[in-house]
């Protein structure tokens, strides 16, 4: 692996991530360590305040979790115990879903602190976070009230849990706690800033930051072999179409994580199917390195998925479905295959296709030509200093007397 880009700032900076995890792991999370193991290497001083679904145990835990997601006290008080204990420049927040809450921004700012949020998903627009019902794209929410949300069960398929969210969304919008609490969005596509500022957004404010990947060096080309799906395993991700598509095909499938369909995505499973478990990042790098290409067979709109860049930095390319980001990410025909989402002939097809292709090195060089003009961890960091730089230029003006506002550029 090649070393990571070594930058001494101007001024390093002071950084308190804030994160809530999942109880199962996923891009997110790996997104927050690459920015926090990019921001030590440049010289900042990052602290980290990072709570986990994991603490969210009884029935009462769930209740309590539910009717304080608009506004967590517990969340306020320990962030806020954070700020004062290391008094950051910037309070960057990656996940306040459930047990923050966005009322942390409010708590930053009453500091005197910067607020970046880094919006991975559609959560702040949507009580199923995917702007997706019945396995299809939707946008009821943005283009009208939240609550129909909770009339259609979004979250977990419960109206229980969809309504608190819900109402989260709708609390939020009526008070502009997005227009008025955070200084900075950072989105991973261009799809993602069309949609929130479509939702209401400040658009002044939103930056397109894509995810990267460490580089993984030159690619070997030789004996690549099988194509590789990597993430959680659940109705959103397509990954029931794969294993239909599985069955059109005599190509190997390597399938790498876990979640709740896996028990029933195990029973039927053609031969040429292998269910590998979870497996760390430089496990997952290494497998990639080595396939032909990588699918991404989404029915919702997917943010920026961590594997895209490794399998770019890998010149490995990429079958997806044709919607949302994955449509501006990944050239047709060039650095990959689109396919249209849900349909098992169309993976199927595109799978054999690849597997037999002899333009694969072509497609894997223009994969990798694209992560090193567009993904590298190097322009990432730029964006991220560059980022927080006009937060502080922004507060400066603020803290002047004069109106609060977006610096222009």
């Amino acid at each position: 692996m090649n070393s990571r880009p070594q930058v001494t700032p101007a001024r390093p900076l002071r950084i308190l991530i804030a994160h809530n995890r999942y109880q199962i792991g996923g891009g997110e999370d790996t997104a927050m360590a690459y920015d926090v193991d990019l921001l030590r290497n440049a010289g900042h001083k990052v602290f980290e305040a990072v709570i986990s679904n994991d603490e969210i145990r009884t029935v009462k835990d769930k209740f309590q979790a539910a009717v304080r997601v608009a506004h967590n006290s517990d969340g306020v008080h320990r962030i806020t115990e954070a700020l004062q204990q290391c008094r950051p420049d910037i309070l960057h927040v990656h996940n306040f879903f459930p047990l923050f809450s966005p009322a942390i921004y409010r708590a930053a700012r009453q500091m005197g602190i910067g607020v970046v949020q880094t919006l991975h998903n559609y959560r702040t627009v949507c009580a199923g976070a995917m702007l997706m019902r019945d396995g299809k794209p939707c946008h009821k929410c943005i283009d009208g009230t939240p609550y129909w949300g909770a009339v259609h069960r979004c979250y977990r398929d419960s109206f229980a849990g969809s309504l608190p969210l819900a109402h989260m969304i709708d609390h939020h919008r009526r008070r502009g706690t997005w227009q008025a609490d955070v200084d900075r969005y950072i989105v991973l596509s261009e799809f993602a800033r069309r949609t929130f500022v479509s939702a209401g957004f400040p658009e002044e404010r939103i930056v397109v930051k894509h995810n990267t990947a460490e580089d993984s060096g030159e690619p070997a080309w030789q004996n690549r072999d099988g194509i590789v799906y990597v993430g959680r395993l659940s109705e959103e991700k397509g990954v029931r179409h794969l294993l239909q598509a599985a069955h059109l095909t005599t190509a190997q499938i390597d399938i790498i994580g876990e979640g709740p369909l896996e028990a029933d995505l195990k029973v039927g499973a053609p031969n040429n199917v292998r269910f590998l478990g979870v497996k760390t990042r430089r496990e997952v790098q290494e497998r990639l390195a080595k396939a032909r290409a990588l699918v991404l067979p989404s029915i919702c709109y997917e943010g920026f998925p961590m594997t895209l860049a490794e399998s770019f930095s890998a010149g490995t390319p990429v079958i997806a479905s044709h919607l949302g980001s994955l449509v501006e990410l990944i050239e047709d025909g060039v650095t990959g295959l689109h396919v249209r989402p849900g349909n098992a002939k169309d993976l199927a097809s595109a799978i054999t296709q690849v597997a037999a292709s002899n333009r694969i090195d072509q497609m894997g060089i223009a994969a990798r030509r694209t992560y090193k003009t567009r993904f590298t961890e190097s322009k990432a960091l730029a964006i991220l200093e560059s980022t927080y730089n006009e937060v502080l230029a922004m507060r400066l003006v603020s803290e002047s007397g004069q109106a609060f506002g977006p610096v222009k550029r």
